[in-house]
C-alpha cells in the first residue's frame, strides 16, 4: 500500500498581495505497487496571526482525487476550527473516544463533489448559532454529537450523515433527539443498526430519533439499506444455500425446502432483517429504524430499509427491515420501503419487512 501523506503547519501575518495560493501545499497519500491502495492525505494547518484565535485556523486534507478510501487523522484531543477544507477524496478522521471536534460556524466545512468523509470518534460538538447545513461532505458520528438542535443535509449538494444505534455514547436506552431535521434533495441520512454478535435476537436494535419535525424532500433519502443482520445471522436467516432471509414475510427458496419463520411484531416492528442465504456470501438485512415525530412528517424522498441483494455466488436475498413511524402529522408523496433482497442465479429472493405507521392528521388528504 502507498505511504500516507504528512503535516503542514503554516503561521503567517500579512499575505502581500494575496499572492500566495495555500491550496497549492501539498500533503498528499500515494499508491502502492501492483494495484496496491493509496494512503489517505495528511493534514495542511494555516493560521493568520492576529485574525484567526490561537489553534483555530483552517484545516485543509486534500488528497488529489486518490480513492483508496484511506483518512488523515488527528490524534486524541479537543480542536477548533474556523473553516474544514475536505477535498479530492481527503477524508479526516479525529481518533480517540476523549476527542472532542468543535464546529462554531454552520458553514465551517468546506467539500466538493467528492463527497469526501469526517468521521469522529469522540464528541462532534457544534456551538453556532444558525442551522447547521452540512454538504459536499459525509459525516460519520462514531461517538456522541452534542451541540446540534436542528440540521440539514444536502440541500445545495451532496451531503451526508451516519449515526450509529451502538456507539460509547449511545445505546438502545439512550438514543438520539433533535429538533427540526431537513434531508434535501442531495442528502442521505444513514442510520446504522446495532447486532452484539450472541443468537438471542430480541437484544439487538437499530436506531430510534426523536424530533420535532422531518422533511425529506424529492431525492433525499433516509437508509437502513442492508444494515441489518449481517453475513449467516438473524432470526430468519436460513443458513443455507439457495434461500432467502425471512422476516415479515417468508424468504423464498428454489428447491422448495421450508424456510424460516416470519418474526416480529406487526404494531411495533423493532426486529432487524436477516441475512440470505449462504452461497459464498449472503446478502445482509435491512436494519430497524424508528421515529417519534412530535409535530409533522413531510416525505417527498424515500425512507428505507431494505434487505440487501446478492453478493456472490448463489447466495439468498436478505430480508426487509423494520420502519415504525409516530407522528402527529404526515404529508408528502414519497416512499417508505423495508423491501427484501434479490437473490442471485437460483437463490430465493427475501422476505420484505415491517413497518407501522400512526399518525393524527393526513395533511391535505
Amino acid at each position: 500500500g502507498g505511504g500516507g501523506g504528512g503535516r503542514v503547519a503554516v503561521y503567517y501575518s500579512t499575505n502581500v498581495g494575496e499572492s500566495f495560493d495555500f491550496t497549492t501545499i501539498q500533503s498528499r497519500g500515494n499508491n502502492g505497487g501492483w494495484g496496491g491502495a493509496y494512503g489517505g492525505a495528511g493534514t495542511v494547518y494555516i493560521e493568520q496571526k492576529g485574525v484567526d484565535t490561537s489553534h483555530e485556523g483552517w484545516l485543509r486534507v486534500d488528497n488529489n482525487n486518490y480513492t483508496g478510501g484511506n483518512y488523515a487523522g488527528l490524534e486524541s484531543g479537543d480542536y477548533t476550527f474556523r473553516k474544514i477544507s475536505l477535498k479530492r477524496n481527503g477524508h479526516l478522521a479525529v481518533l480517540g473516544q476523549s476527542s472532542v471536534l468543535e464546529l462554531t460556524d454552520a458553514a465551517a466545512f468546506d467539500g466538493d463533489s467528492t463527497k469526501p468523509k469526517l468521521r469522529t470518534d469522540g464528541t462532534f460538538l457544534y456551538s453556532g448559532l444558525d442551522t447547521l447545513a452540512i454538504n459536499s461532505v459525509d459525516v460519520e458520528i462514531k461517538g456522541e454529537i452534542l451541540g446540534v438542535e436542528d440540521f440539514t443535509l444536502g440541500n445545495l449538494s451532496n451531503g451526508g450523515m451516519t449515526l450509529y444505534a451502538n456507539t460509547w455514547a449511545h445505546n438502545d436506552v439512550n438514543q438520539y433527539s433533535f429538533g427540526d431535521v431537513v434531508v434535501g434533495q442531495y442528502g442521505t441520512f444513514t442510520l446504522v443498526s446495532y447486532d452484539n454478535g450472541n443468537t438471542t435476537w430480541t437484544d439487538d436494535y437499530g436506531i430510534h430519533l426523536e424530533l420535532d419535525n422531518l422533511t425529506v424532500d424529492s431525492g433525499g433519502v433516509i437508509t437502513g439499506n442492508g444494515l441489518g443482520y449481517g453475513w449467516n445471522r438473524g432470526p430468519g436467516c436460513p443458513n443455507a444455500v439457495y434461500q432467502g432471509g425471512s422476516h415479515g414475510g417468508y424468504g423464498s427458496t428454489s428447491s422448495g425446502a421450508v424456510n424460516r419463520s416470519p418474526y416480529g411484531s406487526v404494531y411495533e416492528p423493532v426486529m432487524l432483517g436477516s441475512a440470505g442465504g449462504d452461497g459464498g456470501r449472503g446478502a445482509t438485512g435491512g436494519g430497524s429504524l424508528r421515529f417519534s415525530i412530535s409535530e409533522g412528517l413531510e416525505l417527498n424522498g424515500t425512507i428505507t430499509a431494505n434487505g440487501s441483494n446478492y453478493q456472490a455466488g448463489w447466495a439468498g436475498g436478505g430480508s426487509g427491515g423494520s420502519l415504525w413511524i409516530d407522528t402527529d402529522s404526515i404529508q408528502g408523496s414519497g416512499l417508505i420501503t423495508v423491501n427484501g433482497g434479490m437473490a442471485e442465479q437460483s437463490g430465493g429472493g427475501g422476505g420484505g419487512g415491517r413497518v407501522a405507521v400512526y399518525y393524527s392528521t393526513n395533511v391535505g388528504e
